[in-house]
């Protein structure tokens, strides 16, 4: 018998929400390079697609703007 999978796991930023963020290496978004020595504001939805290409441990620090 074939073994399930497991769910996929929620993103782990509300891709609705900004957020400032602090990077811990140089990562390029298009034509953006953003560097960790910025702190950068944003969407949730682009933080997770970073942290989906990179993994978590690109992220220094994210804090949900209100």
């Amino acid at each position: 018998m074939p073994k399930a999978t497991p769910p996929a796991a929620p993103p782990p930023y509300d891709p609705s929400r900004t957020y400032d963020v602090r990077l811990n290496q140089i990562v390029r978004v298009g034509v953006l390079k953003l560097l960790p020595r910025n702190e950068h504001h944003l969407t949730g939805a682009v933080l997770n697609a970073l942290v989906q290409e990179h993994g978590q441990e690109i992220v220094d620090a994210a804090v949900a703007r209100e």
